[in-house]
C-alpha cells in the first residue's frame, strides 16, 4: 500500500476546510449550482474516493512502468508536484487574507495581484492541478488520466471568472491580464 498520497490528501483537506472556516468569507451558500455540485462532485471522486481505492489496490492497477526504477522517479516527482501545489495553494490563501470566495462566486472587493498572484493569476487553481497530478504520479499508475477531468472543469471555471473579473475591475484587470499569465510565469 502507498500510504503517502493519502497522508498528502490529509493535509490538503485538513487545510483547506479549517482555513475556509478560520479566515475568509466563504460562504457555499453564494456559490451557484453549476460550480458547487461539480466542485464537490471531483472532490469526492478524484481527490477521495479514486486515490484511497487505488492505494488500498481495491480497483484494478495498471501501474505505469514495473521498473523500479521508473516507479521511484514517478513516485519522487509526484511528491514534488504534491508539495508546490500545497504551497502554492497556502501561499494564494495567505495573499488573499480574507478577499475570496469561492470558484466563480463573485469576486473580491479589490483585486489581488501580489503574493502568488504575481506568479499566476488563479494560483489556487493551478496548485490544486498540480496536487492532484502530484498525487497520482506518487501512485503511479495509468489512473492519472483522470486528472484531465479535473482540468477541463478548472478550465471552464476559469472562463468564467475571468469574464467576472474583467466586467468588476475592467482595465486594471484586462493591464494585469496582460502581464500574468495563468501557466505561473507565462504569459496567456
Amino acid at each position: 500500500m502507498n500510504f503517502w498520497p493519502l497522508v498528502f490528501l490529509l493535509i490538503f483537506f485538513a487545510f483547506r476546510y479549517t482555513w475556509s472556516h478560520v479566515a475568509g468569507k466563504r460562504k457555499s451558500r453564494t456559490v451557484k449550482a453549476d460550480i458547487l455540485v461539480p466542485s464537490k462532485g471531483i472532490e469526492l471522486v478524484f481527490c477521495i474516493l479514486f486515490p484511497v481505492l487505488i492505494s488500498f489496490r481495491i480497483v484494478p492497477v495498471y501501474e505505469l512502468s514495473a521498473d523500479s526504477s521508473s516507479v521511484m522517479v514517478s513516485f519522487a516527482l509526484g511528491m514534488v508536484f504534491a508539495c508546490a501545489g500545497l504551497a502554492l495553494m497556502v501561499w494564494t490563501r495567505y495573499s488573499r487574507g480574507s478577499e475570496w470566495d469561492l470558484m466563480g462566486d463573485v469576486p473580491a472587493d479589490k483585486l489581488v495581484t501580489t503574493g502568488a498572484y504575481s506568479a499566476t493569476r488563479h494560483p489556487y487553481y493551478v496548485g490544486a492541478i498540480l496536487f492532484i497530478f502530484g498525487i497520482y504520479l506518487q501512485l503511479n499508475t495509468w489512473w492519472i488520466a483522470l486528472v484531465l477531468p479535473v482540468i477541463a472543469f478548472v478550465a471552464r471555471v476559469i472562463v468564467k471568472e475571468d469574464s467576472i473579473l474583467r466586467s468588476k475591475f475592467g482595465d486594471e484587470w484586462s493591464s494585469y491580464r496582460k502581464r500574468v499569465g495563468i501557466i505561473p510565469w507565462m504569459r496567456f
